[in-house]
């Protein structure tokens, strides 16, 4: 049974394979203002190839395994309009790289960062979303009930500015905030290069003139997949393009790390990329097995995240990409955590079968829609 590298209990090992462009997927499902994410243990070549695949199983048009798709400086001065907006449609998947020159435009940045916070709520942050096929999206919303106030989106510079356009606009128009990760191909170097600043850039235009909140993030849960180094050297140069208008951008990390590999998971989070993140978040789910849980629970590391966090000199808006549990204890203790903890801007349940995921039902179902009936959720706008 396939085991995504980011959710093992005991830390792997960081070989350094390749990723197959053409094969961007992940393994269970997908998750209102808008957030975008450009996104241990040994694994194999072909676990990287199955992790690097999540924006495939999003769109409707293409058949999509149990599987999740792929995960897991100064900033630009933003504009007040887009510069451009792609008029072509979504692409069903990765299909090529850019073709124009991306080395030609390069962000203006700024050495202070403007702290950010959520949009005025009546006191209340926390968006509890959700992530799972679009294929099953509305079923899944129809399970859950009307209250899902975000929406993960996995999409893929390698397939053009418009990856997963169309989703984004069914997130906005449900009063959603979009919280969307972008990756690469799998072509970690291409992005050091500069092999995506062209279509980073088209792809913030696009999503900046729906003038909407959007939670935005490069290559969510990098661990594993690429050096802590080649992660900060990346965000480095394809954050600052989406940093305009009502867009934010943060990263989403290897939760798990936080157990007990705190240096290493600190080592993707160093302290000048908080003067490029306007917001900062993890993924997170249940250690062991369904049969065997583990001691390490999701709600653990929401507590640990915030002190993290602190630990930086930060103060900024804090999001759960992705998190699940084995039982319904565990599904109502990370809601109360989100809810509970400040700061809190969204946190999007894993709602579909595949490696720690596991599709809602039952009292896993009622208790996650027990959090999503607090009245202490922002509903969606």
């Amino acid at each position: 049974m396939y085991v995504p590298k980011h959710r093992l209990d005991v830390a792997p090992a960081m070989p350094p394979l390749p990723v197959d462009p053409a094969k961007l997927g992940r393994r269970g499902l997908l998750g209102a203002a808008t957030v975008v994410v450009v996104t241990g243990g040994t694994a194999s070549a072909a676990t990287r190839l199955n992790r690097n695949n999540r924006s495939a199983w999003q769109n409707p048009g293409r058949k999509s395994g149990p599987g999740k798709p792929p995960h897991h400086a100064p900033s630009p001065s933003p504009t007040s309009s887009p510069t451009s907006s792609p008029t072509s449609s979504p692409t069903s998947g990765p299909t090529s790289s850019p073709t124009s020159d991306p080395t030609t435009t390069t962000p203006t940045t700024t050495t202070t960062p403007t702290p950010t916070t959520p949009p005025s709520t009546g006191g209340r942050t926390a968006r509890i979303g959700m992530s799972s096929p679009a294929s099953v999206w509305d079923a899944r919303i129809a399970e859950v009930g009307p209250n899902v106030a975000a929406r993960r989106i996995f999409a893929d510079l390698a397939a053009g500015a418009t990856s997963q356009i169309k989703l984004v606009e069914q997130a906005h128009a449900a009063g959603q905030l979009p919280v969307i990760s972008y990756k690469v191909g799998g072509d970690v170097a291409g992005a050091i290069s500069g092999k995506f600043n062209a279509v980073a850039e088209q792809a913030a235009a696009r999503l900046a003139s729906y003038d909407k909140p959007t939670a935005v993030t490069f290559w969510h849960e990098p661990h594993g997949d690429m050096t802590a180094a080649e992660y900060v050297a990346a965000s480095k140069l394809l954050l600052p393009y989406f940093k305009r208008g009502k867009l934010k951008v943060g990263p989403i990390l290897n939760g798990w790390l936080l157990d007990n590999q705190l240096n290493t998971f600190g080592s993707y989070a160093p302290a000048e990329m908080f003067s490029i993140w306007d917001w900062f978040g993890i993924d997170t789910y249940e250690s062991g097995t369904i049969e065997s849980p583990g001691k390490n629970k999701p709600a653990d590391r929401i507590p640990a995240m915030a002190a993290f966090v602190k630990s930086r000199g930060a103060s900024i808006p804090m999001g759960v990409g992705e998190y699940n549990g084995y039982s319904d204890t565990t599904i109502s203790a990370a809601g109360e955590m989100l809810l509970s903890t400040p700061n809190i801007w969204f946190g999007c349940m894993w709602n579909a079968t595949g490696g720690k995921g596991l599709t809602l039902e039952g009292e896993r179902l009622a208790a996650f829609q027990k959090t999503l009936a607090d009245p202490r959720c922002v509903r969606p706008a």
